[in-house]
């Protein structure tokens, strides 16, 4: 089994968005990145937010690490949905999450590996994230950076099997189980 990796370069960052966030232009390029720097997110009306985030191509979500500060302003309960398109902040309540999580002020400040459901992440085209509060009910909540890890989910690719015996071309023995 391949070990996962960061999936920043298969995440689709032009159909990507950020929702209630200040400043929202690239807000989703300051929140989605590989490297850690002083940019970062912050909610804007309320204390949730709300991530869409295409993938060039399926894949497999192993974990997700979320940073933020250690003020009490960090994310605390998030809700992931997956392969869908058309979620907003008046469905999310409605809707029932693939998963969700409760991080812990240490999980955020630390950038802790938050290990996902594996079964229920191995087709993914796209994963919403919904921040829903912080950990001190502050007014407002910032994120400075989100990580995917995992694999693409590759189809199998049946030119790289090679002939076991015979020659190409020439009739099978066995067929069916049976011998001739």
């Amino acid at each position: 089994m391949k070990a996962a990796q960061d999936l920043f370069d298969l995440i689709n960052m032009q159909e990507a968005e950020c929702l209630n966030v200040r400043n929202s232009e690239q807000a989703i390029a300051r929140v989605i990145k590989q490297f850690n720097n002083s940019e970062s997110i912050e909610s804007d009306v309320d204390e949730q937010i709300l991530l869409f985030i295409p993938f060039t191509q399926k894949v497999k979500l192993y974990s997700i690490h979320v940073f933020g500060p250690d003020d009490g302003t960090s994310p605390k309960d998030i809700k992931l949905f997956v392969n869908r398109r058309d979620i907003g902040f008046s469905d999310v309540n409605d809707l029932r999450p693939i998963q969700q999580l409760t991080l812990s002020d240490d999980d955020v400040v630390n950038g802790e590996e938050i290990k996902l459901r594996y079964v229920l992440f191995q087709n993914v085209d796209s994963l919403v994230i919904f921040i829903q509060n912080n950990q001190a009910d502050s007014p407002n909540t910032i994120v400075h950076r989100i990580s995917l890890f995992g694999m693409p989910a590759v189809d199998t690719n049946m030119s790289d099997f090679k002939r076991v015996s015979g020659q190409q071309g020439e009739e099978n023995p066995v067929m069916f189980g049976g011998m001739n």
